[in-house]
């Protein structure tokens, strides 16, 4: 093959990618997401159930940003402040989990609706604090997550976001397995750009 007509093949190879990718994008409105949650966070550990109950809100800030056609990449930071008591003692005991999430999802726009379902790696950092002692520590682990953006007017960048997640992370502390993780319900405010 002859130098000539490799540089053809490049030149047309380049313009075929270029108009795929172009098209993608100006057939999209949205290029990525800024969002603020706040749900409803229950923990799989019995443990901590009988300490904090059942659940508690969780509140956090999501980013999102288009890879190509449905595709997204996300960061979502979250914190859960919970206050419980010790199971025999009754005494105060106080946990906070900071859980960052990252992943990749597939977002279908239809209509007014861009349903979507996910999975990603998750980074724990949780702090527990009571009469017993205290604990910091993290852990890793990871999600599985589906739901739906709305837009309700078609000229404003103001959507909803009703999503259902479920976590697996687990740790260890004083040779105890500990699963961090559980379901979350949630809903967002969230400005597209």
């Amino acid at each position: 093959m002859t130098c000539k007509r490799k540089a053809w093949i490049v030149l047309l190879a380049l313009i075929i990618s270029n108009s795929i990718f172009s098209s993608a994008l100006l057939a999209s409105d949205r290029q990525g997401t800024l969002e603020f949650i706040i749900g409803n966070y229950g923990m799989n550990e019995p443990r901590f159930k009988a300490a904090y109950q059942e659940a508690g809100v969780i509140r956090g800030m999501a980013l999102s940003c288009q890879l190509i056609y449905d595709f997204d990449f996300y960061l979502e930071i979250r914190y859960l402040n919970k206050l419980g008591l010790l199971t025999y003692t009754k005494e105060e005991t106080k946990l906070q989990l900071l859980p960052i999430s990252l992943g990749i999802r597939y977002v279908r726009p239809m209509g007014w609706a861009y349903p979507y379902l996910g999975v990603g790696p998750d980074f724990y950092l949780y702090y527990e604090t009571n009469p017993i002692g205290t604990v910091f520590n993290s852990a890793k682990g990871f999600h599985f997550q589906g739901g739906s953006y709305f837009q309700f007017l078609k000229k404003l960048p103001l959507w909803l976001n009703l999503k259902l997640k479920y976590t697996k992370v687990k740790t260890e502390e004083n040779n105890r397995k500990i699963e961090l993780g559980g379901f979350e319900y949630e809903a967002g405010f969230v400005i597209v750009f």
